[in-house]
C-alpha cells in the first residue's frame, strides 16, 4: 500500500515537472522567434537544453497559447499568437481561422461601444434641448411667525362664527327686497340683539349698489344670524365669508386681490407660439407688462391667453400675459386657479 502511494506521488511531481519544462520552452521559442524575426532567421533549438525543436512543435505551442488567451477573451495576444504562427507558416488554416475568429469579435466589441456612445450622444442633446420648464415659487421667509398670524387669524374667525350663532333673529319677512335692504336689516337686527350690543359689520363687496338680479323674497322664523346669512346668499346666487371682524358678501365667482398670485413661468418656442395662437388677430394681451402698447404682430407684443387655459377658472381681476419676446408667461390667479395652469403647462 506505502509503495503505491509513493509510486503515484512520484507520478505527480514528474507530471509538474515536465509542466514548468514546457512553460519554460514555449517562452523560450517566443523569446527566439522575438530574435529571429529582428536577424531574419527562425528558432531550431531550445536554450535552455540545447535540443532540436521542430516547426509542428512551435505551431502546436504558439495553437495552444492564441486559443488560451481567445477563450479568456484577450483577443489582442490571441491575434499576437496566430501571427507568429502565420510567420512560420502563412498557410496555416488554424491561425487563418482563429485570427479572423478574434477579429470579429474585436470589431463586435468596437460596434457595440461606438452605438452605445451613439445612444448617450443622442439623449445628452435630446436633454440639452429639451429642459424641464421652469417654474419660478413664492418662498415663505416669515417661519414660525407667519405660522403663528394663521393660527390666530383662524382663532378670530371662529370667535366670530360663535357670534353669529349666538344672534337670533325672531324671524325674515321680505318680498322682492333687494339686498342692500336685506343686508341693512341684517345688521341693524344683529346690532340690537347682541348681547355685547356692538354687534356685526356685514359688507357688500365686489358688487354695485343698484345691480339687479339679486332681489329676496323669504318668511323665516326663529333663525340665528349665520343662518340668515347663509339663507340669504344662497337666495341671490352670492356667497359670504366670515373674517375676523366682519362679513363680507360678495359675487360667486369674486375674489379678492389680496388673494391674487402673480407668477412668471419659462416657457418653450413651440409651446408659446400655441399659446400666442388663442390671440388671433387681436394683437397685445390685456396687461402691458413691460409699457409697450399692443401691437397688431401678436409675436412681439404681449397676448392675453387666458382663453388657453379654458379649464382654469379666471375670476375679474386675474389674467394669463404671455410676452412672445421672452418666452415668458406671466400668470395672476389664485393660488388654486395657479396650481391647475401649472399643471397644463407640466402636460405641454
Amino acid at each position: 500500500m506505502i509503495k503505491t502511494y509513493i509510486s503515484a506521488l512520484l507520478v505527480v511531481l514528474l507530471a509538474g515537472v515536465q509542466m514548468v519544462r514546457a512553460q519554460e520552452s514555449m517562452d523560450n521559442v517566443l523569446a527566439q522567434m522575438d530574435a529571429a524575426n529582428e536577424a531574419g532567421g527562425q528558432p531550431t533549438e531550445k536554450a535552455s537544453s540545447g535540443q532540436q525543436v521542430s516547426e509542428a512543435e512551435v505551431l502546436d505551442l504558439l495553437f495552444s497559447k492564441g486559443l488560451k488567451c481567445y477563450n479568456a477573451g484577450r483577443y489582442d495576444r490571441a491575434i499576437a499568437a496566430f501571427d507568429a504562427m502565420l510567420a512560420l507558416d502563412e498557410f496555416n488554416s488554424r491561425a487563418v481561422n482563429y485570427k479572423k475568429r478574434a477579429s470579429q469579435r474585436i470589431s463586435s466589441k468596437e460596434s457595440a461601444n461606438q452605438a452605445a456612445t451613439r445612444v448617450q450622444a443622442f439623449a445628452d442633446v435630446n436633454a440639452a434641448w429639451n429642459p424641464p420648464p421652469k417654474v419660478l415659487v413664492s418662498v415663505d421667509t416669515a417661519g414660525e411667525s407667519s405660522q403663528a398670524g394663521v393660527q390666530a387669524e383662524k382663532q378670530a374667525v371662529q370667535q366670530m362664527v360663535a357670534r353669529l350663532k349666538a344672534i337670533n333673529i325672531p324671524g325674515l319677512d321680505f318680498r322682492d327686497a333687494s339686498i342692500d335692504d336685506v343686508v341693512l336689516f341684517l345688521s341693524e337686527s344683529s346690532r340690537r340683539l347682541d348681547s355685547t350690543g356692538t354687534g356685526v359689520n356685514i359688507l357688500l363687496i365686489g358688487m354695485e349698489s343698484d345691480e339687479e338680479g339679486n332681489n329676496i323674497t323669504t318668511s323665516i322664523t326663529d333663525i340665528n344670524l349665520y343662518d340668515a346669512l347663509r339663507a340669504v346668499a344662497e337666495m341671490a346666487s352670492l356667497k359670504f365669508e366670515v373674517k375676523p371682524n366682519a362679513v363680507a358678501i360678495m359675487p360667486a365667482g369674486y375674489v379678492p386681490v389680496s388673494e391674487m398670485i402673480m407668477k412668471s413661468y419659462d416657457v418653450d418656442p413651440e409651446v408659446g407660439a400655441d399659446l400666442a395662437s388663442v390671440a388671433g388677430d387681436s394683437g397685445g394681451g390685456s396687461d402691458d407688462l413691460f409699457g409697450d402698447a399692443p401691437s397688431d404682430d401678436a409675436a412681439t407684443g404681449p397676448v392675453d391667453v387666458a382663453a388657453f387655459f379654458s379649464i382654469v377658472d379666471f375670476p375679474e381681476g386675474s389674467s394669463a400675459t404671455y410676452q412672445p419676446r421672452f418666452h415668458k408667461l406671466f400668470v395672476k390667479n389664485t393660488a388654486i386657479n395657479l396650481k391647475g395652469v401649472e399643471a397644463i403647462l407640466t402636460d405641454l
